[in-house]
């Protein structure tokens, strides 16, 4: 007896590979979209737009910036032409892809202050004691206010300003000066003062006679120079060797009185000490005669 082999109806069809569609197939469109002033350092909002329900995020923004937030706000601080991206999968695992173009300007109007020429002090570097030194700048041409400190206290809001300084030393001026757009400069410029001594040298002299009568001539008994001092001192003394008089400001002389009234019509001696304007000490002494 022969057996029958029986086959379902299914073994009967053959399996062609790949005849069966795939989940990622027919995906919806992705299109990304960006708002906000395409502007440097604006606040840019990007977004991506699609039916499927995304998972991951890879943004790219063609400034070595990325992202994996789903709309991610960044900002420019350069103006250009850039190129942003957008990698991203779904929940099948699905990949999405899409890209846009943007220009970033530099939205800001134009800086009236850029490009001015620096403010700049013209002055002597080396200026001698009690000498008028004057000042100037250069620069922007517009300049309408200026605000100069001269040191030592002076002050001035003129162009060009002039100041004597009675002492030497390391000095600077500044100038803040501001032009018919409001822009506001500044200039500092350092120089020296320094004794400078006449033609025919310094002299300091005592005179051997003084008449304190109240002529306002030869009233009192002081140093004569033409050049400054400090560390001064002056004593007098009377025939007995006694001190009757002493001072340590040069702009003071004795005025012939002692002990509230006129001094006796006599010869007295003195001795001063002070520095010289080259840093050298020098000693005065002789006598005095006073005559009214």
């Amino acid at each position: 007896m022969k057996q029958l082999l029986l086959l379902s109806a299914a073994a009967l069809i053959p399996i062609v590979a790949g005849a069966q569609n795939t989940a990622c197939d027919s995906l919806p469109p992705l299109s990304l979209s960006v708002g906000g002033q395409r502007c440097l350092d604006s606040t840019l909002q990007f977004s991506a737009e699609t039916a499927a329900i995304l998972q991951t995020y890879n943004w790219t923004f063609g400034d070595g910036q990325n992202s994996e937030a789903p709309a991610p706000s960044i900002t420019y601080d350069e103006a250009g032409l850039y190129t942003a991206s957008l990698e991203a999968a779904d929940t099948n695992g699905c990949l999405y892809n899409d890209s846009l173009q943007l220009v970033i300007e530099d939205c800001l109007p134009p800086d009236p202050c850029a490009g001015q020429p620096p403010l700049a002090i013209q002055a002597d570097s080396i200026v001698c004691v009690d000498s008028l030194v004057l000042f100037s700048a250069t620069g922007p041409d517009s300049l309408l206010r200026y605000d100069w400190q001269l040191d030592a206290g002076q002050r001035s809001e003129e162009a060009m300003p002039s100041a004597a300084y009675d002492t030497p030393g390391l000095y600077a001026a500044l100038l803040v000066a501001v032009d018919e757009e409001g822009c506001t400069y500044s200039a500092n410029f350092p120089f020296e003062v320094e004794f400078c001594e006449p033609a025919g040298g310094c002299h300091y002299v005592f005179p051997n006679t003084f008449t304190p009568n109240g002529d306002q001539t030869n009233d009192t008994f002081s140093l004569l120079t033409n050049c400054p001092i400090s560390n001064y001192q002056l004593r007098i003394f009377n025939r007995w060797g006694e001190e009757i008089y002493q001072t340590e400001d040069p702009e003071r002389g004795w005025d012939g009185n002692l002990q509230g009234g006129a001094a006796p019509i006599e010869v007295y001696y003195f001795v001063a000490r002070f520095e010289q304007a080259d840093g050298q000490t020098r000693q005065l002494q002789g006598d005095i005669n006073l005559v009214r």
